[in-house]
């Protein structure tokens, strides 16, 4: 009986609404502000207000219109443009991914700053500031979607590309992206580097509850990026928002409803019904598998501190643990000493292993660990040869 026992340490991640200049794992917002006639707007003031942590970023269009923000955290946006003549243009439920620069062409109205024109549309799905070339895999997916083990890892297998990689590969998360080699493979988790120096294996495998997003590029990739020549894996987790929220799981496999392989045929050991006492006949089911899995995720605002209490909610926190348990049954065929050997009588090994004679008649045996006593013979005063 194996019993494989696991667990994820208590991990707590403080995170404050600071500006973040990494760019690896952060999106960006940039474009151009016009007016009603196509004429560009300089001077615009810019804001983009996470809904969920309550960022901020601010900027200014240049003289040319043009506004760039970068290094925002994925998740949902909204993005307001204002200046004095014109109607303020506003997106509400802007959606950023990780690695994502969304570009739009921001036309406003003449009118009163007072006055909203609302825009719902999304970012445009064609990415046009980049040539790279990949896919997004979002907490839909990654929740929705059946893994075995909860190894989120199996999931890029739904990218173009990508496959399982030559038979028993395991290295380098065990997937092959447009013919590379598994180990070509790079992981990044949060904008720093999650491979290990040796085969390139993902060093921390977080838990799918933990995930809010990660993309992976199979080509094309920007200088930012390096290691290998495969994949680009970049994870983003979840974190602390201005509401408490979490969630708990549980996930339970066992034998109850587990096939019997072709080659579980240990009648002795794994019985279906170990009462029967006609071993040769009785029939043999599956070893005996229990596997459990369980865990939560919780996260919200540091507010309970009393230097933190009365001020604006900016910094937030997020724990996660897993906890993992396995117990399986497994039997083997082996051969042991019979009696005689346990005896110290190697006579029949002997006997097996002979395979001619000399010219003498003398048995010789094809090893030279397995001489006996008759090949001390000589033939003419000379030594008997044996076999190698």
């Amino acid at each position: 009986m194996t019993t494989i026992r696991s667990s994820a340490p208590v991990a707590a991640l403080v995170l404050c609404a600071a500006a973040a200049w990494a760019q690896i794992g952060t999106a960006t917002i940039s474009g151009i502000v016009k007016d009603s006639s196509g004429a560009v707007v300089s001077g615009a003031s810019i804001r983009a207000v996470n809904s969920d942590t309550g960022f901020e970023r601010a900027s200014q269009s240049t003289p040319e219109g043009a506004f760039h923000m970068p290094g925002l955290t994925p998740g949902v946006y909204t993005l307001t443009v204002q200046i004095q003549g014109f109607k303020t243009w506003r997106n509400q439920g802007l959606i950023l991914q990780v690695d994502q620069n969304a570009n739009f062409e921001v036309s406003l109205d003449v009118g009163q700053v007072t006055e909203t024109v609302a825009v719902t549309g999304q970012a445009p799905l064609v990415e046009s500031q980049s040539a790279s070339m990949g896919a997004v895999i979002d907490t839909q997916k990654i929740l929705s979607l059946p893994l075995n083990g909860r190894n989120f890892v199996e999931l890029a297998l739904l990218v173009p590309g990508a496959n399982t990689g030559a038979p028993g590969a395991g290295v380098g998360g065990g997937f092959s992206v447009s013919g590379t080699r598994s180990e070509q493979n790079a992981f990044q988790i949060d904008g720093t580097s999650n491979s290990d120096g040796f085969e390139n294996n993902i060093s921390i495998r977080p838990s799918v509850d933990a995930l809010q997003e990660f993309k992976i590029q199979t080509n094309n990739y920007s200088a930012e990026f390096g290691k290998g020549a495969g994949a680009q894996v970049n994870i983003v987790t979840k974190s602390g928002t201005m509401q408490y929220h979490g969630s708990a799981y549980y996930f339970i496999r066992n034998n109850k409803l587990q096939a019997r392989r072709f080659f579980d045929s240990n009648r002795i050991s794994f019985p279906c019904n170990r009462s029967d006492p006609s071993v040769a006949t009785r029939p043999a089911c599956a070893p005996p598998f229990n596997q459990n899995q369980f865990g939560f995720t919780f996260g919200g605002p540091v507010n309970w501190l009393p230097a933190l209490a009365k001020r604006e909610k900016k910094t937030f926190f997020f724990v996660n643990y897993e906890g993992f348990r396995q117990r399986r049954g497994a039997a083997g065929l082996h051969e042991v000493p019979t009696p005689e050997q346990r005896a110290g009588d190697l006579r029949q090994n002997l006997a097996d292993r002979a395979s001619g004679s000399g010219r003498a008649g003398t048995p010789v045996a094809s090893r030279p660990d397995f001489r006996s006593a008759e090949l001390a013979a000589s033939d003419g005063g000379r030594p008997l040869a044996v076999g190698p």
